[in-house]
């Protein structure tokens, strides 16, 4: 409901209500047949039939627009039950949507064949959608697989699937069918081209905007001002919105084009310009403001509770909106979100809601309790992968990357209690090594190799052990709890004067981790 990151101005401002927002009324699945899935070992995700009940993966989420028989629908791909999920749109307001399932009960399109990989929506440039089908047998990053995935993926021969990926063409059949289509004609003028942005087909405006961006000419701004008028007098909302755009794509867009767009605009339209504003402050202008304002719109002004600074050109428009939003908790989050913190208490009523939201984020900033969204984690890294890696180079010839063991080298992990429960004996058994006898499930391993401690290798530190144990979790567990570095590096220190191995019995002794 809110343009793309906006909240996240105020590192001591908790958002409720205005990120994190479900558009769907919920992830529920109808596959036609139990499939192969990543996780079905846990309560709750598969039904008495053994088929999904909920979304575990889903990619490429396609809205239409302009298709005939498609108009308004949601699609997304959900490769797990080898399907295409559709949903209908229900407006609730101009830029808040919900959607729900648009068949009870069944899926758009489902396949028969575990094979059907769905991975990639398309828009036809005029006629229903495009499909790729990535055509495998299995789609799962080797660092999170399980191995109760795997166990499936060879009891039904997945791993043989090797045909190469399709492309479906999928679209209404009371529609003419034209596959031959070009958007223009090499004699078309630019003047025509310009007229695309105006189209009913989506993908028909998309490629007129490509390629007139693509090819810069100084013919293109005055077409364009001169065709945003005319969409606008035929009332085509989309015209406006990509004219102006193309003339931003351009570096040609000025405050004038979007005052002359906002008189009289949509709400779409005049959603698109704060849009642009919200990165090109220096188009601000008052004339653009009063006329979006004029419109009385609460989703609008939503917009401008987050965007308006509080200089003297917007300070009255400003404190309006303190007044009339103080007591909605979503425009007080959005004007907390970039507004200084004297300013709101000089003009906010003091038993509104916005005040009080102001008082916690006071608070937050006397403790520095940092609680806002950020908009990025640079450098993050999922710690499965990193233990991946690690795994295979320093544990597999021996433990085997099915965690199965290797007669007369290495016992299993698989399920052994040595992986599940509480972790903290993983990390010193990494960190120390081990000496047998041991028992794995039961069964007695007297082999006269024992497991050397890693915490010497200077490649392997406390970030690197946890991501270990979070991969061997993943795959080798089904209850086990993560290790964080601080934890290993506390055990790290524990072990540091130590020089045998650890036994069974230590390592199993009660808190001894």
């Amino acid at each position: 409901r809110v343009l793309p990151n906006t909240m996240e101005g105020n590192d001591f401002l908790k958002i409720e209500e205005g990120l994190q927002n479900q558009f769907s009324e919920n992830n529920r699945v109808y596959p036609f047949q139990a499939t192969a899935l990543n996780r079905g070992y846990q309560d709750g995700v598969l039904d008495s039939e053994g088929k999904l009940v909920n979304m575990t993966s889903a990619c490429s989420p396609l809205i239409m627009e302009g298709s005939p028989g498609f108009e308004g629908a949601a699609f997304t791909c959900i490769p797990e039950v080898n399907g295409i999920k559709q949903y209908k749109r229900n407006v609730r307001l101009p830029f808040s949507q919900d959607y729900k399932h648009a068949i009870a009960g069944d899926e758009f399109l489902l396949s028969k064949a575990e094979s059907f990989r769905p991975v990639n929506l398309f828009p036809h440039h005029s006629n229903g959608m495009f499909v790729v089908d990535l055509r495998k047998g299995i789609i799962q990053h080797t660092a999170y697989m399980t191995h109760y995935l795997r166990e499936i993926v060879l009891e039904k021969k997945l791993y043989e699937i090797k045909d190469k990926g399709r492309l479906y063409w999928i679209t209404n059949s009371k529609q003419e069918r034209n596959n031959n289509f070009s958007a223009w004609e090499k004699k078309t003028s630019k003047k025509e081209i310009v007229q695309f942005l105006g189209a009913a087909s989506m993908e028909q405006r998309r490629i007129a905007q490509k390629h007139i961006i693509s090819n810069p000419h100084p013919e293109w701004k005055i077409l364009l001002a001169e065709a945003i008028v005319d969409f606008k007098k035929k009332n085509l909302s989309y015209g406006v919105i990509h004219g102006l755009w193309v003339l931003e794509g351009l570096g040609e867009l000025k405050s004038s084009h979007l005052a002359q767009a906002a008189q009289q605009s949509s709400l779409e339209v005049d959603y698109h310009i704060l849009n642009i504003l919200k990165s090109h402050s220096d188009l601000l202008s008052e004339e653009i403001i009063q006329s979006i304002v004029s419109k009385n719109h609460a989703e609008l002004d939503l917009q401008l509770c987050h965007l308006l600074p509080a200089t003297k050109t917007f300070q009255d428009i400003v404190k309006g909106l303190i007044r009339k939003y103080e007591n909605q908790t979503l425009h007080s989050e959005a004007l907390l979100s970039h507004l200084s913190m004297d300013f709101i208490a000089s003009h906010a009523s003091p038993n509104s809601k916005l005040m009080k939201q102001w008082a916690s984020v006071n608070s937050n900033i006397e403790k520095k309790n940092k609680v806002g969204p950020t908009a990025d984690v640079p450098g993050w890294v999922d710690r499965r992968t990193v233990g991946f890696e690690a795994y295979s180079l320093y544990c597999s010839s021996c433990h085997g990357m099915n965690g199965r063991g290797q007669e007369n080298l290495a016992p299993p992990i698989l399920h052994s209690q040595y992986v599940e429960g509480d972790n903290g004996k993983l990390a010193a058994i990494i960190l120390q090594g081990i000496q047998g006898p041991i028992h794995v499930n039961d069964k007695l391993y007297e082999m006269n190799l024992a497991m050397p401690g890693l915490k010497q290798n200077d490649d392997l530190d406390d970030a690197t052990i946890s991501g270990i144990i979070a991969f061997v979790n993943n795959a080798f567990s089904k209850k086990a709890d993560n290790v964080s570095p601080e934890r290993v590096g506390q055990i790290r220190e524990k072990l540091k004067d130590r020089t045998e191995m650890l036994t069974e019995a230590e390592v199993f002794e009660e808190n001894a981790w």
